[in-house]
């Protein structure tokens, strides 16, 4: 509870910056918000798992909104789709993984809505990563077909005349390219990868409950397996007593960064306080200016939890 991340990308000329808070640990809950001069997503993630035997199963109950500010378009997506992995016990076997189920995104400016089908695998059909879906007008007229597949490509096909392009017209949408992840590390991109530095500069810079921070993640990254498992359980040891204490007490945690509101349809919402680039920002002018920008930015209800992971013990940092 209380772990978070932030992240600023500034390879383009509008910086995306990028913050997320767990907020809620039973169901595990995490808010996330993003935003350049371009546009803004606020998004709610929630993960269940089932084990099946030899499968795991992951539905993902994932809100978000999308908000352009040139157009004032806003558009808000839900995810019904699970993701199963198979053969995880049976030795001998490959580990594969498929998606199945709806991706759903509507403009709740115009009533416009797309609507994209995973299809499941089966024992006849074999392993399948077809993709299908369209665009419809909110009077339900479907304007745009698409098909393909996940792994590889997706098509269009415009039944309709439009601004852009005249009914009949065919375009590819979205093709995946070789990355070499076989030839990276945990098979991950460079850019990946460097979500987990920790630099003397933003030692200064970011929270105590930046996930940077967590000493199991960084002796995981060294390959310390042993040691990434000492400190996993550590963490989870504050955490179930920290978790005791609050039912005690008869207290509910309360996130720092997010607040729940009711959304479009009237369900909660963690939604940005925006409170955070606000102090973040000029702790960070102070340093470039080379003053001391004081004491970590830590909330009092975070102080010595499991997610202040400043305040583990020094030597849990790997060398």
């Amino acid at each position: 509870m209380g772990e978070t991340f932030e992240y600023v990308d500034r390879r383009q000329a509008s910086p995306v910056k990028i913050f997320f808070e767990q907020v809620s640990h039973h169901p595990p809950v995490s808010a996330t918000h993003a935003e350049n001069d371009n546009w803004v997503l606020s998004l709610n993630n929630q993960a269940k798992t089932n084990f099946g035997g030899n499968i795991l199963d992951v539905d993902t109950d994932c809100r978000n909104y999308i908000e352009f500010k040139d157009t004032g378009d806003k558009f808000f997506m839900t995810n019904e789709r699970t993701t199963r992995i198979h053969n995880l016990v049976i030795p001998g076997t490959t580990l594969w993984i498929e998606h199945f189920g709806d991706l759903i995104i509507e403009n709740l400016k115009t009533g416009d809505m797309c609507k994209g089908t995973f299809t499941q695998s089966g024992w006849l059909s074999g392993v399948v990563t077809r993709v299908t879906g369209g665009i419809f007008q909110k009077d339900g007229t479907k304007v745009i077909d698409f098909w393909g597949n996940w792994d590889k490509k997706i098509t269009a096909k415009w039944l309709e005349d439009t601004k852009d392009f005249p009914k009949d017209t065919k375009k590819k949408l979205w093709q995946t390219i070789d990355h070499g992840f076989d030839k990276k590390p945990y098979h991950l991109t460079d850019f990946a990868l460097s979500f987990n530095y920790l630099t003397p500069a933003m030692e200064k810079l970011i929270l105590p409950t930046d996930s940077r921070r967590r000493p199991d993640r960084q002796h995981l990254e060294k390959g310390h397996s042993d040691e990434a498992t000492k400190w996993k359980q550590y963490g989870e040891a504050k955490q179930r007593a920290e978790a005791k204490a609050f039912k005690e007490a008869k207290k509910t945690w309360k996130p720092v960064w997010f607040e729940s509101k009711p959304d479009h349809k009237g369900k909660p919402f963690w939604t940005f306080t925006g409170k955070y680039w606000e102090l973040r920002d000029k702790r960070e002018q102070d340093i470039l200016k080379g003053e001391d920008p004081g004491e970590l930015i830590t909330a009092e209800s975070i102080k010595d939890t499991a997610a202040d992971f400043a305040s583990y013990p020094k030597n849990s940092r790997p060398t």
